[in-house]
């Protein structure tokens, strides 16, 4: 979810074009957004919050929570073999 802020609207902008950028056609899009955020300055220019813990992908390590979004199927994260080898 992005807010209809200067700040988000930039930050999507910059992701976006991170990922057309050709070499990280393959880089999985959430860590092209980590990139960003952590490593690129967008940390201090953009304000974030947090979901609820059942959005969490590690929902495994919190028996009592049920996730909203299981992306794995019960395995562990990233044990299906669907994750890239490339890095943004």
């Amino acid at each position: 979810f992005f807010n209809r802020t200067d700040a988000a609207l930039l930050l999507l902008r910059a992701w976006a074009e991170a990922m057309a950028f050709p070499p990280n056609r393959f880089a999985p899009d959430d860590q092209t957004l980590d990139e960003l955020v952590n490593n690129d300055g967008w940390i201090d220019r953009a304000a974030f919050g947090w979901l609820p813990a059942a959005y969490l992908r590690m929902a495994h390590r919190h028996p009592n929570i049920e996730p909203v979004i299981e992306h794995d199927r019960g395995r562990a994260p990233g044990s299906n073999g669907g994750g890239s080898t490339s890095k943004p």
